[in-house]
């Protein structure tokens, strides 16, 4: 039994060590936050500012026409934010060299979807009169803000 213990430790420990070693590995996320003017929501509602709050990891890779041609957006999904992607276990394996979105390769946002995180709530500017944030809506958001061709994109 005791050997048993002991193996188990030393696994666990082998496992924290190469957890540990691939989340050092991959850039600092840079944050920040990109406003949309005037955003419709699904219901036709519109606030006059909607902010995402954005992580970066990588820088981007522009072509002759300025259009960042590495990006790699990331969402959640109906809870969370962001920041869930940022564990050891996920970015430690997915963003480091090597990985399948090595950040030195490519330009990786991940975004706090509507009511999220750092980004608004439906709440913030419509209080009582604010819409359900559809999952269309949000999704819209977070697409567009890349496209508006603000904050490094």
């Amino acid at each position: 039994m005791k050997k048993l213990v002991l193996v188990l430790a030393l696994c666990a420990a082998m496992a924290g060590a190469h957890v540990a070693a691939h989340a050092a590995e991959y850039p600092e996320p840079v944050q920040g936050d990109h406003v949309l003017k005037d955003f419709r929501f699904a219901s036709g509602q519109t606030m006059p500012e909607l902010r995402i709050h954005y992580r970066t990891l990588g820088k981007p890779q522009r072509d002759a026409q300025g259009r960042v041609t590495n990006a790699v957006l990331i969402t959640h999904g109906t809870g969370g934010s962001g920041t869930q992607f940022l564990r050891p276990e996920f970015a430690g394996e997915l963003f480091a060299p090597g990985g399948l979105l090595d950040a030195q390769r490519y330009y990786i946002i991940l975004t706090d979807g509507i009511g999220h995180g750092g980004s608004s709530k439906p709440s913030d500017g419509l209080h009582a009169r604010s819409p359900l944030a559809r999952l269309n809506s949000s999704t819209f958001g977070q697409v567009k803000f890349p496209q508006a061709g603000q904050s490094g994109l």
